[in-house]
């Protein structure tokens, strides 16, 4: 798990992502444990959600549904290329 501190809600979700393994996905359920673990104030279900919308619409992260499971979620690129910068 990465400190993330006094980081902002979206780079938290996008370096949470960063670091699963190529081909996982993660629900927002599993991203919402790491994240609420790390970022203070810690987030709301909700807070998580918009961030989750916001970064897919700007082409962040990739959202998969998954009929039995729920959304997953992969970063993209230009995600990666985000962090970097």
């Amino acid at each position: 798990m990465t400190d993330y501190k006094a980081i902002d809600l979206r780079t938290a979700l996008l370096e949470e992502l960063a670091h699963t393994p190529a081909g996982y996905l993660q629900t927002a359920a599993a991203l919402a444990l790491s994240v609420r673990r790390s970022v203070i104030p810690q987030p709301t279900s909700g807070e998580i959600v918009g961030a989750l919308i916001r970064l897919e619409n700007d082409g962040l992260l990739t959202r998969v549904d998954n009929p039995l499971h729920g959304p997953r979620f992969a970063i993209t690129d230009a995600g990666r290329a985000m962090l970097r910068n």
